[in-house]
């Protein structure tokens, strides 16, 4: 922060207030809905809720802190993620399609250094943030909500960018992408499999994700591989 900067001098509410005034532009005409209490944007698509969940760490006054997730929820996946993670008696995890953070945006836009939040001094950082979530939303991440409103273009998503759910670091993702691909039956059960578990091993080896995901995985893939499915 630079010394002679004036520092955030509004309460968390008001930058709460400022972000909606400048989120609604482009979340309304796409159909997103505001719920205050919880301070995210849905909308129904199909089967699919598409949210939009903001975060917000208070750490008042010395700064704040803003991030956000998309999580698309498919109706069918769901339940087929719930009858899996219930079998292996796994509590602690996401019944979402699709788990993408601010971070995971970020990395697929070449002109925007990757943060995982943006970090609120001053009045200044507050206006350059909500005008890069803006350019995120209007850009990447409203468009890709309209590509993923069935199945088949969870999967179509997943088969065109290779290793993406294991990239993500995100077990969620990695279970998902292997259900989608059984519901979808477009590609190799066993060679999707194998692919994952590849990167996900060179993952673990650099102590980036947690050793037990290698199970998990192994897991899921035996079970659905049993399933038949209607």
């Amino acid at each position: 922060m630079n010394d002679h900067t004036p520092p955030l001098e509004l309460w968390i509410q008001d930058v709460q207030s400022y972000l909606y005034k400048v989120l609604r532009v482009s979340m309304e005409p796409a159909g997103f809905k505001f719920d205050k209490d919880n301070y995210s944007f849905h909308r129904k698509f199909g089967k699919n809720i598409q949210e939009f969940g903001f975060f917000f760490i208070n750490q008042f006054p010395l700064n704040y802190r803003v991030s956000f997730v998309l999580q698309i929820r498919n109706k069918t996946v769901r339940e087929m993620k719930s009858s899996f993670f219930d079998h292996i008696q796994k509590t602690n995890f996401r019944l979402s399609s699709m788990v993408i953070f601010l971070y995971d945006f970020m990395r697929e836009m070449p002109y925007m250094e990757p943060v995982r939040d943006f970090i609120l001094y001053t009045n200044n950082d507050l206006f350059q943030a909500g005008d890069s979530i803006a350019r995120i939303l209007r850009e990447r991440a409203l468009p890709l909500c309209d590509e993923l409103t069935s199945i088949a273009d969870i999967d179509n998503y997943f088969s065109h960018h290779p290793c993406w759910s294991v990239n993500t670091l995100n077990l969620d993702n990695i279970v998902s992408e292997l259900i989608v691909a059984r519901l979808n039956a477009k590609r190799e059960y066993e060679e999707l499999y194998l692919q994952l578990a590849s990167a996900l091993d060179k993952k673990i080896d650099d102590k980036l994700i947690d050793p037990s995901s290698r199970e998990v995985i192994q897991s899921c893939y035996s079970y659905f591989k049993r399933k038949i499915l209607a």
